[in-house]
């Protein structure tokens, strides 16, 4: 079941992100997620009561909002998961007007493996890459952006 993100998620989305040191190894990138679980608005797949997923986004402006983070526990990946946190966040940001959500990863220029798999999963589910930003995390972690028009 998706349902929205509530404060006392929390602590159930910092264990996921935690328990993905392959993605999310970096101690800063684990404190930018939980202030954003904290303070953003997102989805999380509840399973059984058990949150073991989650999705948040920041809005830009009026018609354009970005997924900053996505998170699945990696006993439910390939669940179908993802897509289901994706594709409700994108319904509820089309219903307020918003007409595309961005998302920033690692670059192809990057060769980990991870983010390969994360690339193709956006890829598969309606993203497009954008831009190249080798700049915005530094040259040993080239980062991209990827788009989605919300119909």
């Amino acid at each position: 079941m998706i349902r929205p993100l509530r404060r006392a998620d929390a602590e159930s989305c910092d264990a996921i992100i935690r328990g993905l040191p392959d993605w999310f190894g970096l101690e800063e990138g684990i404190a930018e997620c939980a202030a954003a679980v904290r303070s953003q608005g997102g989805f999380v797949a509840d399973d059984g009561g058990a949150v073991v997923g989650f999705v948040t986004h920041r809005p830009h402006y009026p018609e354009a909002s970005e997924l900053t983070w996505l998170a699945v526990t990696g006993d439910a990946h390939r669940q179908g998961h993802g897509r289901a946190l994706v594709d409700t966040l994108c319904r509820a940001l089309g219903d307020y007007g918003v007409r595309f959500l961005t998302v920033r990863t690692l670059s192809p220029r990057s060769d980990d493996e991870f983010y390969g798999r994360t690339r193709a999963f956006y890829e598969a589910i309606g993203f497009t890459p954008l831009l190249d930003l080798p700049e915005l995390w530094g040259e040993e972690n080239p980062a991209m952006i990827l788009i989605r028009a919300l119909d």
